[in-house]
């Protein structure tokens, strides 16, 4: 069976869907918006990396770093190698936090 336009094979729709929908109204500066898509992708599939570092970069923007912080290291304990993407969307962010030590911002995300 084909798959349809922009459903990427071995991914649910409807969860394709949510990410989509999150990024569009993120991309529209439509921040609350896109953070109740990407917690909805985060309640059918916890593990969405995706859909984590949408919500930690929305709730930035809406100036809930804490809250977004909290995102970050959640997702980090479930995989590391993301240390990177986090780092981009935590420091590049308008409402963004900047570290001037490395070592600093491994201790806030890791511990």
């Amino acid at each position: 069976m084909e798959q349809g336009v922009g459903v990427q094979q071995g991914k649910d729709p409807a969860q394709q869907g949510r990410g989509q929908a999150g990024a569009a109204a993120q991309a529209l500066c439509r921040f609350d918006a896109a953070a109740a898509h990407y917690r909805a992708g985060l309640a059918r599939r916890p593990g969405d990396a995706d859909a984590a570092l949408g919500l930690g970069a929305c709730l930035q923007e809406l100036g809930e770093v804490d809250a977004a912080l909290t995102v970050y290291r959640s997702l980090l304990g479930a995989d590391r190698r993301l240390y990177a993407a986090v780092v981009k969307s935590l420091t590049s962010a308008s409402h963004g936090r900047l570290w001037l030590s490395p070592a600093a911002l491994r201790r806030a995300l890791l511990g």
